[in-house]
């Protein structure tokens, strides 16, 4: 058992080194024994010195590498270091011989860094492979996972850039799934916003001023929606379309302060037509100005439908005066229920126990005023003065 010059190949020399030779680049030798195992290579002494049995040699160097292969097929790869006598590495082929250190930041193209016995991983960016870590990363090329994506934030690398959800795919996108809250705080842009299936709740913004909920083809809608705007995706493109393929009525401003649509409102049904209703209702208590200051109250009520309004004003019986104001109450009406134009009508009076036809007025500063006669003149000076239920009507303003 020893070693044979014949199953060495130097592989430093005219052809197969750098042309300076003298061991500046490392060179792999390899070594072949039909006689000896892995253990009685490496064994100390098994190699001559300088592999050669020479004092000095001019074709194997302290850095080179050797591959080994012995006689039952068994393989190793180590460093050689040293020559007289011959020392050898830890094999680089056996567990346990390399020593893996912290990844380091990207040097190439390669994801891995091997210098001598130790490996480190490099960390990717965005033009270079690697590994994930906790630190901040960017990635490039199309990424495809086939199970969910679990994250706190999605968001662009810059606050004016487009985050594109399923774009140009036929797939259902489910945005908040099984879970509470999903906030978008820059708004969403969308051709379609719809449920899963048919009967089920979409939630958009819940617990956001209030609950906000837009579910078709469901009856979960039961606290309304709040927006401070619904609009079309371009300016000039697609209609809104809202209410479309129902039976119910569509109600804008229910129970609210009147609603303006700006752009208008096509009807698009039976024939191309249909019906809008709109409906709004005050009432209140008033404390009237002049004969009945501090002492009589009546009540009043205003409805509207589309733009027409109409005032009933209760009895107020006829009563002991020393005024000669007429009968008045600054600014009672509101905003949206006030005429375009200052409006008059008759009304029935008791002005010092003689029944006349009086006048009533609502002006556009939201007042109303109720004079004795036709020609506006002030109640008498002593005396009672009083009125029936006055009803009547007026245009309103469309703001």
């Amino acid at each position: 058992m020893a070693f044979n010059i014949l199953g060495f190949q130097f592989n430093r020399g005219i052809t197969s080194a750098n042309a300076q030779g003298q061991g500046f680049t490392a060179i792999p030798h390899t070594y072949k024994s039909t006689t000896d195992t892995l253990a009685q290579i490496a064994a100390p002494g098994y190699f001559p010195p300088n592999f050669e049995n020479v004092p000095v040699s001019d074709k194997v160097f302290v850095g080179d590498w050797l591959f080994i292969k012995d006689s039952v097929g068994a393989t190793s790869f180590v460093n050689i270091t040293g020559l007289n006598p011959v020392t050898l590495g830890a094999d680089l082929f056996t567990a346990g011989s390399l020593t893996v250190t912290a990844p380091i930041a990207p040097v190439d193209n390669n994801g891995i860094v091997i210098s001598g016995t130790n490996v480190s991983l490099e960390f990717a960016d965005l033009g270079r492979p690697g590994i994930v870590s906790t630190q901040p990363q960017v990635f490039d090329g199309v990424k495809t996972f086939v199970d969910a994506i679990r994250v706190n934030i999605i968001e662009g690398i810059l606050a004016a850039d487009q985050m594109f959800i399923g774009n140009n795919q036929t797939s259902t996108i489910t945005i908040g799934g099984a879970i509470s809250n999903v906030a978008f705080p820059a708004g969403i842009i969308t051709d379609v916003v719809n449920n899963v299936g048919a009967g089920t709740t979409l939630n958009v913004h819940v617990l956001y001023d209030g609950i906000t909920i837009i579910g078709q083809n469901t009856g979960a809608v039961t606290t309304g929606v709040r927006t401070n705007k619904i609009d079309t995706i371009t300016a000039g493109g697609f209609p809104l379309v809202i209410g479309e393929i129902t039976t119910l009525p569509i109600e804008i401003g229910s129970n609210t302060i009147p609603t303006l649509i700006k752009g208008g409102i096509t009807l698009a049904g039976v024939n191309g037509g249909g019906t809008i209703n709109y409906f709004n209702e005050f009432s209140t208590s008033v404390s009237w100005a002049g004969p009945f200051a501090g002492s009589v109250s009546g009540n009043l009520t205003i409805t509207r439908e589309n733009n027409i309004a109409t005032a009933v004003i209760s009895r107020i019986p006829a009563t002991a005066t020393t005024s000669s104001s007429v009968i008045s109450v600054s600014t009672i009406v509101p905003v949206a229920l006030r005429p375009l134009v200052d409006v008059f009508d008759l009304a029935y009076v008791v002005d010092n126990t003689t029944f006349a036809i009086g006048a009533v007025s609502v002006n556009t500063s939201g007042s109303i005023i109720i004079y004795a006669n036709v020609g506006q003149g002030p109640f008498a000076n002593t005396g009672v003065a009083g009125f029936e239920n006055i009803t009547f009507s007026w245009d309103v303003t469309n703001v």
